[in-house]
This record gives structure tokens, C-alpha cells and sequence, in this order.
């Protein structure tokens, strides 16, 4: 009889029980959802691994100016790329200029997202170009840039340097699955409640900080998902 070598340390695969602690109604408190596509790599998430969601339903992305505006320079159009903030967006003059002027994009939660100039291309988390007009843009003047996405979402690890929605703690893998590159899959997943869970047990990103796991915790509380040591 012949003897396989080992190739390293059996790692025992988390058990539900050590993490899940308490569910009202199945039907309730779980959905079988859609785990993202790898994106260069498969994409693997373990039972008891905290997620987050990133909307996956087609855009709307509507444009209107400020009322009020001194100069008529206009933005026509612009687009989005996949899956960043959903809401408004702001596009401000920040130093006015002839035939010209520098401006400010800002996403729906306040963060910058660039700076651009008035007859250049903006291409950041959304792309546009403000054309000049016969009368000159001033200091205050400004577009937004409103985004929209049609149901649908999908799962990823909890990412909490994201600013596409899965740094928001939204369910917990209830099993392990895996995304191949590029082809979405499906995970069932804790979503609801009222249910309780060990949060020691759970699967956190890398390096998470305390004052961030309570975060998530609120945020998983206000879904019906308590943390129950």
C-alpha cells in the first residue's frame, strides 16, 4: 500500500454551527444570490465570510445643470463606468477662466473624484466633456450628473478600501463558492433575520480594524443580522 505526502496543514473547513448561531425562518433570512465574476482570478468566498453588494443593473445616467448658472457652457452627455456610486454627482467650477475654467467632480457621498477642465475630456468614475459656451463659466457654476441603476446586485468579499458598495456590510456566506474569472456564480447567503451570529467566528477582510468590525456590525443589524457571541 502506497502512501500519498502530505502537502501541507489540513485546514478543517468552518463549520455553520460555529458561526450561526440562531435563525428565525429560512425563507426569511436567506437567498440564493449571485457571487460576482472573478475579475483576473476566480473569485472564492467561505462560509462565514462577511459580503458585500455591488449593483449589476443596467445605468441611467441623467445630466442637468445648476440652476442659476452665470456662464452656458453645457455638459450634453456623459456616461459611467461599471458599478460606481449610485446618485448624484457634482461637477463644480473651482477657478473660472476665459473660454476655458478648472472644475471639481465629487462623487454622491462627497469624495473627490478629479478635476478637469472646461473643452477637455473627463474620464474618471463618470466620463464627460464640458464644452465651452459663448459666455463664460464662473466660480460656482455647476453640472450634476445623476446615476441610476436598474435592480440587480451581486456579492463580493466585504472590501473596505471600495467605493463600488461592498465596503458595506450586506450578508454572510452561508457556503463556500467560487467564481471562475470572468463567470459569475451563485451563493446562498444570510441576508435577514431576525438571526444571530458569533461575530469572533466570521470571516473578515485582512487588517480590519476594531472601530470598522462594529461598523459592519451596525450594518449588518440594520438588517436583521445581530451579533450574538
Amino acid at each position: 500500500m502506497s502512501l500519498v505526502a502530505s502537502t501541507g496543514p489540513f485546514v478543517q473547513p468552518k463549520r455553520l454551527s460555529s458561526w450561526l448561531k440562531h435563525e428565525y425562518a429560512l425563507d426569511l433570512c436567506r437567498e440564493d444570490a449571485e457571487l460576482a465574476a472573478g475579475a483576473g482570478s476566480d473569485r472564492k468566498v467561505v462560509s462565514g465570510q462577511v459580503l458585500g453588494a455591488v449593483a449589476t443593473g443596467a445605468q441611467t445616467v441623467t445630466v442637468t445643470a445648476k440652476a442659476g448658472n452665470t456662464g452656458n457652457g453645457a455638459i450634453a452627455s456623459a456616461t459611467a463606468d461599471p458599478k460606481v456610486p449610485e446618485g448624484r454627482w457634482e461637477v463644480l467650477i473651482i477657478e473660472a477662466a476665459a473660454n476655458a475654467g478648472k472644475f471639481e467632480v465629487r462623487n454622491p457621498r462627497g469624495k473627490l473624484d478629479g478635476s478637469g477642465n472646461v473643452g477637455a475630456a473627463y474620464n474618471g468614475g463618470i466620463n464627460f466633456t464640458w464644452a465651452d459656451g459663448a459666455t463664460d463659466m464662473a466660480a460656482g457654476d455647476a453640472y450634476f450628473i445623476d446615476l441610476t441603476y436598474a435592480p440587480g446586485e451581486a456579492y463580493v468579499g466585504l472590501d473596505l478600501t471600495a467605493t463600488d458598495g461592498s465596503q458595506v456590510a450586506a450578508a454572510i456566506a452561508i457556503n463556500d463558492a467560487t467564481a471562475p474569472d470572468g463567470v459569475a456564480a451563485r451563493v446562498l447567503i444570510l441576508n435577514g433575520g431576525p438571526s444571530g451570529v458569533d461575530p469572533i467566528n466570521l470571516t473578515w477582510p485582512d487588517g480590519i480594524t476594531a472601530s470598522r468590525k462594529a461598523k459592519a456590525l451596525r450594518e449588518l443589524r440594520a438588517i436583521g443580522i445581530r451579533a450574538t457571541p
